[in-house]
């Protein structure tokens, strides 16, 4: 929930232009001073929302969101803003949903995600870009961000963060998309 919630409200701050590139950026250097400070000392607030909501195989403390926010960045940085906000809520709804209806409804393995999951972030992630982006580029972007989502993607033998990767490869599809037709 805290993945839904936190890319829905990236989306919505910069789409109000609340929230721009730059805070952005300021918000993943001071969640980095954060994490590097939470090895070591317990932070009120951010202990109880890391206790509830890190994967327990997080490399650093606060993984997940500090890659959304960077993954969120760099798609804002790189691409036009209509098609970065649609990456971003594709991240958000695609990744959440793909996850929670996999471990409640999925049997069937697709690489290294279950079809039930895939299938529900393709469509979740589809009705999110709705907001941002024509039907069939949100379905072009969800579709192949959530296809590869299945994977573990590796470079150089490091797994490549799906929080970072999802928003960059969604919009880089519909960008060429709309490059090409």
């Amino acid at each position: 929930m805290f993945h839904l919630l936190l890319g829905t409200a990236i989306a919505i701050l910069v789409h109000f232009r609340i929230v721009g590139l730059n805070i952005l950026l300021l918000a993943l250097c001071a969640g980095f001073v954060i994490s590097m400070l939470s090895k070591h000392y317990d932070i009120i607030f951010v202990s109880w929302f890391l206790k509830r909501f890190e994967r327990p195989e997080a490399k650093f403390p606060g993984e997940g969101a500090f890659f959304l926010v960077a993954g969120s960045a760099l798609a804002l940085a790189v691409f036009p803003r209509n098609i970065a906000l649609a990456s971003i809520m594709i991240l958000a709804f695609g990744d959440s949903f793909s996850h929670l209806f996999g471990k409640a409804y999925g049997k069937r393995k697709f690489a290294h995600k279950t079809l039930v999951g895939t299938a529900a972030g393709i469509i979740s992630g589809f009705v999110g870009a709705l907001l941002f982006v024509s039907p069939w580029l949100a379905f072009i972007g969800a579709g192949i961000a959530m296809l590869f989502e299945a994977f573990n993607l590796k470079v150089f033998g490091h797994k490549i963060d799906d929080n970072l990767f999802i928003p960059l490869a969604s919009s880089a599809v519909m960008y060429a998309w709309t490059l090409l037709f």
